[in-house]
């Protein structure tokens, strides 16, 4: 686009000497602006191609048309544009830019028209030819005009998303070409054509044909218009000539703007723009950019550093910066807070040793070899020629208006009307270097001399009325003058000195190490001692000294010198810039010495050049306000009423992700592969002022706890993340700190890899389960076997002892017993002897049954299933007889044949739970339930008796070994017994044994059809 609305005085001078300064008659503003100026060539290979036009869109990007395409510009990189894939441009040449208020971006070339809107392409066949500009009217329209129409549809069109509406003779547009166009404020056109200009609304027409036109054969005769506030028209002609150039169409007439240093017909003219404040610029061909304002003219050149003398176009974008595309390159121009005055500017020389401001507005630079004065918009330079006393002026200070005082080389020199007078000693000597003076409350001057050691004179009615050395040591500062009278100085070594009538006072501050010297210091408007040190500020008041060092939030500790400014904000220049604190945060330390205080740094970007001038004064401030630094190189002032901060909030977006060394569009909903090792996140923010300076703040919602801090990096970095969904969050702020807090985000996900999934795990939870199971089968199985040897051993054990019984007890019984039966038979049945063994042999025959029948017994190879059940059943039939409770047996399952050691064991503890539930427990109640399932053997005795002590339950009663032998038994046969009681609320005993143990057939079953049965019906052990 080549006409915008400029919001800011744009001043640009080229200045080679003082006679150019007076020449272009330049104003205060002219002189007082400066810009940081950017630039990118197209030698350095950022274009393909020359730049042709520059725009930015309602996103926040800047767009450079060049002649081979497009470029996008984020303030950092430089990304080529093209269109979607199968679409295209209809030339690659971009002539003209338009960005629209619905954030869309038209696009003009030289074969036709373009659109891009939130990731549509459209072009308009029905509207080729070499799209010379393009316009968006006050209801939104947009227009467009164009030149090598081969046609009959006109040079102006209406366009629309979809189409074209052109407008030619038929609608009273008497021009076959169009090359510039402007909106009447009336509602009408303004139409520039090769050979006239057409003021056109709907059923009206006007021609305006400037004469030096007539004939002209170049297509862009009117290369750009702009209406004025008084309702006039500036034309813009790409010839030059009488009558040509630039011309003002004021009541039909065109008149060219002349002063006595520029004509406006002299000029080729590329494009125009207008300001505010009613300034105009002017792009020319080859003349580089021009700029006039009240009837003034600056002008800027490839040789003041503008990358080329063709101007194609500018644009001014949000935050004010302005962008000018020339055939060499683009340049942007930024405000700078601190503008910097040097020999560019009108200074006689780049040693600025010394700045004082006058009442009446001057500005006295003492300089190398001359002495320079700025004033009324001019600057004037005293050399040796024009009257200078000597080469070098190292200090100044003004008496009253019209009488500076001045040291020069190693004299003191008083300048009144023109002429220099000299002070010197009584001998006619000179008085030395100076190094500082001050003015006394009572009129005198004091006078610092550099030395060793340093003197100090005062000198009333320029007569010298005492030298003295204060110190033996060196003065480190200039003297500050008391209001209550004398001055302040500081030492070698930390010390502060007060001199008045011939008497110093040294202060010692203690709290201040030696180590830190003043450099310089100034009483501020509460009469407190504010300087500066070698490792920071320092105050001094009310006896005590007080330090503001990095710890409080000072950027840096190398400070070189400070002042007030009007409203009490000190400004402090440091190493690391111009650093200001306000008055209330400087009141805010004073209270709290150790508070962290919130400061402003003006640094490089803003223009500020810190250095250290040994002589003083070193600072100033003018009377209207600004702030004058001398750093020995040049001269810096800083204006701290007229400071425009950057308030647009800058907009942040994600641009592309990188996985893998992958690329990836970053839309919402991103899916990336599994197994990814590193990821890329880029993202930037859109400021233009001073983009090194926009620092980020992004958080990973999903693995960052807390915002990270990566500064200026454009790039978010994270390795190794595991498989899930993620949120990306960035925000950013601008160069003054103006936070965009909303930024941009990016939800994501990253896929997880078979062995990631849900379905995995689930399944190596199956196999570790049934991995853990079989490893429980082969366990049992061991320890099975190990009871059934150790069964096994007690049965052979049983064998071999029932054999003994029967071999020899029981045989030698029975011989006996024949022997006793004869000699019973031997005796009369009348004896009293015959009937005592009759009954001795009777019962010697039950034991011997007796004895057969253990013997029986020892030898068993099993049970019936349902004696065990006979067994409990006949134990609780003898105890019932004796004791009344409740008895209720419950067997669950098919009785099976159990082993004979197991039935004998779980028979006897059954027996031992039961007298202790009839006999001890004073139950009214007991049950039993006897359960024979395929998995275990389960026995449970429980009653409502008075329980069992815990002590009891655990440890046993002295002398009774019933719950210990119930124990032990259990533990023979692998069983688990476990017992419930507590005082006066019954006992519970539950016996479990595995049917592989209990069970005499349960050998048989082979291990598949265990574990098949195992896996249908857990183990419950």
């Amino acid at each position: 686009m080549k006409r915008v609305s400029i919001q800011r005085l744009f001043t640009l001078i080229f200045v080679k000497s003082l006679l150019c300064i007076s020449a272009f008659g330049l104003n205060p503003d002219s002189l007082m602006s400066q810009y940081a100026h950017s630039t990118w060539r197209t030698s350095d290979g950022i274009f393909n191609s020359a730049p042709t036009a520059v725009t930015q869109t309602s996103d926040g990007y800047i767009w450079i048309g060049t002649q081979s395409g497009l470029v996008r510009f984020d303030g950092v990189r430089f990304v080529s544009w093209t269109p979607p894939a199968g679409k295209q441009l209809p030339s690659p040449y971009i002539s003209c830019f338009l960005s629209a208020r619905d954030g869309s971006l038209w696009i003009g070339t030289t074969g036709g028209l373009a659109h891009w809107k939130n990731g549509e392409f459209t072009t308009y066949p029905n509207a080729r030819g070499f799209v010379d500009f393009l316009l968006e009217d006050h209801l939104g329209l947009v227009w467009m005009a164009r030149t090598r129409v081969h046609d009959n549809t006109g040079p102006i069109c209406r366009i629309t998303d979809t189409k074209a509406r052109c407008y030619g003779v038929s609608d009273g547009i008497t021009a076959s070409n169009a090359s510039a166009l402007a909106e009447d404020p009336q509602g009408g056109f303004w139409i520039g054509s090769s050979l006239f200009v057409q003021h056109w609304r709907p059923g009206t027409q006007e021609i305006y044909r400037p004469s030096a036109l007539k004939g002209n054969e170049n297509l862009r005769g009117v290369s750009d218009l702009i209406t004025t506030v008084d309702g006039g028209l500036w034309a813009g002609m790409a010839v030059e000539g009488a009558g040509l150039g630039l011309q003002k169409l004021v009541n039909g007439v065109w008149k060219p703007f002349v002063t006595p240093a520029f004509d406006s017909s002299t000029l080729s003219i590329e494009t125009l723009g207008r300001t505010q404040n009613n300034s105009l610029l002017i792009g020319t061909e080859s003349q580089g950019l021009y700029r006039i304002k009240d009837g003034k003219v600056d002008h800027l050149r490839a040789a003041d550093g503008l990358t080329g003398d063709s101007v194609r176009s500018f644009y001014e974008d949000r935050e004010g910066n302005l962008w000018v595309a020339t055939s060499e390159g683009v340049d942007r121009f930024s405000d700078r807070a601190v503008v910097t005055f040097s020999m560019r500017q009108g200074l006689g020389g780049d040693d600025v040793q010394s700045v004082l401001a006058s009442p009446d507005g001057s500005i006295w630079i003492g300089n190398q070899q001359e002495l320079d004065l700025l004033r009324h918009d001019k600057i004037t330079s005293i050399r040796k020629e024009n009257g200078l006393p000597g080469n070098g002026v190292t200090s100044l200070l003004e008496e009253h208006p019209g009488s500076l005082w001045l040291g020069i080389d190693n004299g003191l020199w008083v300048y009144e009307r023109g002429a220099f007078k000299p002070i010197k000693r009584s001998d006619g000597t000179p008085v030395g270097t100076v190094f500082a003076m001050a003015k006394d409350v009572d009129g005198s001057i004091w006078v610092e001399l550099l030395g060793a050691p340093a003197k100090l004179l005062h000198i009333r009615n320029r007569e010298i009325q005492e030298e003295s050395v204060v110190s033996q040591q060196i003065f480190v500062s200039a003297p500050v003058a008391d209001p209550l009278g004398g001055v302040w100085f500081a030492l070698r070594g930390g010390q502060l000195a007060h001199y008045r009538t011939g008497k110093t006072e040294i202060v010692h501050p203690t709290e201040l190490p030696n180590s830190r010297e003043w450099n310089h210091f100034i009483l501020d408007a509460r009469g407190w001692l504010i300087g500066t040190t070698s490792k920071g500020l320092a105050g001094l008041w009310n006896g005590r000294i007080q330090e503001l060092t990095e710890l409080n939030g000072l950027p840096c500790s190398r400070l070189y010198n400070l002042i007030e400014d009007d409203k009490g904000a000190l400004w402090i220049y440091a190493e690391c810039g111009l650093i200001e604190i306000s008055h209330e945060k400087m009141q805010q330390w004073r209270d709290h010495p150790r508070t962290k205080v919130g400061v402003h740094v003006f640094d490089a970007f803003d223009g500020a050049q810190p250095g250290a001038s040994p002589f003083s004064p070193s600072v100033a401030r003018s009377p209207d306000g600004r702030l004058w630094f001398a750093n020995y190189i040049a001269l810096q002032m800083i204006n701290p009423a007229h400071l425009e901060r950057n308030t647009v909030q800058p907009p942040v977006h994600i641009e592309e992700v990188i996985a893998d060394r992958k690329s990836y569009a970053p839309y919402q909903g991103l899916r990336l592969p599994s197994l990814m090792r590193a990821l890329e996140i880029d993202y930037t923010a859109l400021s233009f002022v001073t983009p090194k300076k926009i620092l980020f703040r992004y958080k990973l919602e999903g693995h960052d706890s807390d915002w990270q801090e990566p500064g200026v990096r454009r790039q978010a970095l994270y390795n190794d993340l595991p498989p899930g969904h993620y949120r990306f969050h960035v925000i950013a702020c601008n160069n003054d700190g103006v936070w965009n807090e909303t930024g941009d985000t990016l939800s994501f996900s990253i896929a997880p890899a078979f062995y990631q999934t849900m379905c995995f795990r689930v399944l190596c939870g199956v196999v570790a389960i049934g991995l853990l199971r079989l490893f429980y089968l082969l366990r049992l199985k061991q320890v099975t076997s190990q009871i059934r040897q150790r069964l096994g051993a007690r049965l052979e054990e049983r064998e071999r002892i029932a054999r003994e019984l029967h071999d020899t007890l029981l045989q030698g019984f029975q011989g006996l017993l024949l022997r006793f039966q004869a000699a019973m038979n031997a005796l009369p049945e009348s004896e009293p002897a015959h009937q005592i063994l009759a009954k001795a042999l009777d019962r010697a025959d039950e034991v011997l049954l007796e004895g057969r029948q253990s013997v029986r017994n020892l030898r068993a190879e099993g049970t019936c299933g349902s004696e065990l059940t006979e067994v409990i059943t006949h134990c609780a039939q003898e105890l019932t007889q004796d004791h009344p409770p409740l008895f209720d047996l419950s067997v669950m399952g098919t009785p099976q044949v159990l082993d004979t050691v197991v039935f004998d064991e779980v028979s006897r503890i059954a027996r031992e739970a039961l007298i202790n539930a009839f006999q001890h427990a004073q139950a009214t109640k007991i049950e039993v339930d006897l359960t024979y399932s395929n998995i275990q053997l389960y026995l449970r005795i429980r009653d409502d008796g008075k329980g069992i002590d815990p002590q009891v339950l655990t440890k046993g009663r002295e002398g009774h070994w019933g719950l210990s032998g119930m124990r032990e038994r259990a533990h023979k046969i692998g069983s688990v017994l476990n017992i419930w009681s507590n005082p006066g609320i019954g006992t519970e005993i539950e016996l479990k044994l595995p049917a592989r143990v209990a069970y005499r057939n349960s050998e048989r079953a082979s291990i598949w059809r265990r574990v098949r049965r195992f896996i249908k019906k857990p183990l419950e052990v």
